[in-house]
């Protein structure tokens, strides 16, 4: 049985963001289904993250979801609400350095690092109209 403090921290690590994501379950805002692929110099993004910010007159919550193997989709209720968005982009990548596991786990595991520059994250330039319907949206994105 969880205490008291690991409720929390599983609540504040696990639950709210999965909130953001999905804006809490609210089911009145139109939304749309976005689709696309991601690269980074030219490479599809492995791993990583992709949300779409409702910015000017747009209201409604945050949308987004994983890109794995440099693609991504959102649909129904993870789906984009209509409107002007910006988009913050991330990727993880292994940087070939190991360490020890923590315990339970026996082993060691390699570290990962975050590679995508702030200007498509957390300074993002980026941006997206977002459209009734079906939306594919790529994105092209370079160290320079």
């Amino acid at each position: 049985m969880l205490s008291r403090c690991h409720r929390l921290i599983y609540f504040a690590c696990f639950v709210l963001p999965l909130f953001a994501l999905t804006g809490c379950g609210k089911s009145d805002l139109d939304r749309a289904n976005v689709s696309g692929q991601v690269s980074f110099d030219g490479k599809p993004i492995e791993v990583g993250t992709i949300a779409f910010v409702p910015t000017g007159d747009t209201k409604g919550p945050v949308s987004g979801g994983r890109i794995e193997n440099g693609t991504y989709t959102l649909t129904g209720a993870q789906g984009a609400v209509i409107g002007s968005h910006k988009v913050e982009i991330t990727g993880t990548r292994k940087t070939g350095e190991k360490i020890p596991a923590v315990p339970p786990a026996t082993g060691e595991m390699e570290l990962t690092e975050q590679f995508i520059p702030e200007k498509y994250n957390k300074q993002t330039t980026l941006t997206a109209d977002i459209v009734a319907g079906t939306n594919e949206k790529d994105f092209e994105l370079s160290a320079n």
